[in-house]
């Protein structure tokens, strides 16, 4: 079941970061800020992804026409590796640099599995550096130093439920439990400079919710919610 819409006013002319942006939950969440007029930059990692990207780019561009400025586009697309700290500092860039402002918003969808079940005592440890935590970990120093402070900053971080029901992926499960981490020290960190932090824990069958939690979260109404692993 969809949520009821509700019109978060507070989000128009914001500026947003969304990760796995080609994703299905990622492109749910861009086109749901993009609704509430948010500027949105659209991260993808990989080049089997870029149309996908500049697909969801020119159908917010297209229907936001009418109120963005001709000269900044509601939307834009960056490839990037943010397993790579310079590229992860180029995504902030780049934003602040088309928009104008810094990022009031930043989502990571840290909820990528790798498909190979490893047992611990036979992971390889590029295998073990690659999976989330260190992605994650990267976006969310980066945004911690970088969002708009004074009660307007927003960092949040999707993942999967299969961290609690999926333990035979001890990998996976690991690395979300270790986000989980991060999530509470960083709000606790972030708290007198209030950005709010916070993650949300969810399956592919909430793909249509994701938007509107995100929205909510984002907006004015959402500003008491923070350090916390939210379950829709």
């Amino acid at each position: 079941m969809s949520p009821p819409p509700i019109a978060f006013s507070h989000l128009n002319g914001k500026v947003a970061i969304v990760t796995g942006a080609s994703e299905a939950m990622g492109r749910a969440t861009a086109l749901c800020l993009a609704s509430h007029g948010a500027f949105i930059s659209l991260v993808f990692s990989s080049e089997s992804s870029s149309l996908e990207a500049d697909g969801l780019a020119t159908e917010i561009n297209s229907s936001s026409s009418s109120s963005s400025s001709a000269s900044i586009p509601r939307a834009i697309t960056i490839r990037a590796d943010i397993s790579d700290p310079d590229a992860v500092r180029a995504i902030f860039d780049l934003t602040e640099q088309n928009f104008k402002s810094r990022a009031h918003i930043v989502f990571h969808s840290a909820g990528i599995i790798d498909p190979n079940y490893y047992s611990v005592s036979s992971t390889p440890l590029a295998v073990f550096d690659s999976i989330n935590p260190r992605k994650s970990f990267l976006m969310l120093q980066e945004a911690a130093n970088r969002v708009v402070v004074s009660g307007e900053g927003r960092i949040i971080l999707l993942h999967s439920w299969l961290v609690e029901n999926q333990l035979d992926n001890w990998l996976y499960a690991a690395s979300m439990n270790s986000i989980q981490a991060m999530i509470k020290a960083l709000a606790s960190e972030l708290q007198e400079k209030r950005i709010r932090v916070n993650c949300i824990s969810t399956g592919p069958e909430k793909t249509g919710c994701i938007g509107f939690f995100v929205a909510y979260l984002s907006s004015a109404v959402g500003q008491w919610i923070n350090g916390q692993i939210l379950q829709p």
